[in-house]
């Protein structure tokens, strides 16, 4: 039985394949995509329990922070727990993303898959907590 099904959005290939198998290996349904238009394309086609974000997108028109403001907008998605991962430590781009309504918000990728798979475990029980028709 799958934990929930995940969107990862990732434009660094290693990361996508490192963490995407041990989500997979830890029992979740993984959709891993690249850039911010094939986020786009997946959520029109399903709804996930939970997205992971970094605010830098390669090869897209879309960044992290343009991304999370267009799931946020969006009736259809707009309560899917959000993970965001910030590439620096400025405070005001850590505002910007809690103020788009991101659920979790942290500098740097985990360095190891296990941390991000008990952050998403995490985000997925709080989430649950918080709407008990889900």
């Amino acid at each position: 039985m799958s934990k929930g099904t995940i969107l990862y959005v990732e434009p660094n290939l290693g990361r996508r394949e490192l963490f995407g198998f041990q989500m997979r290996y830890e029992g979740y349904d993984i959709h891993v995509v690249s850039t911010g238009e094939e986020a786009i394309t997946v959520l029109e086609e399903f709804l996930p329990d939970g997205i992971i974000l970094p605010d830098r997108l390669l090869n897209s028109d879309f960044t992290g922070f343009n991304l999370a403001r267009k799931i946020q907008s969006n009736e259809e998605t707009r309560n899917i727990p959000i993970l965001f991962f910030l590439q620096s430590n400025e405070i005001s781009d850590r505002l910007i993303a809690l103020e788009l309504g991101v659920d979790y918000c942290d500098v740097g990728m985990p360095l190891i898959p296990q941390e991000l798979s008990l952050r998403i475990e995490n985000l997925l029980r709080c989430t649950n907590k918080n709407n008990p028709s889900s």
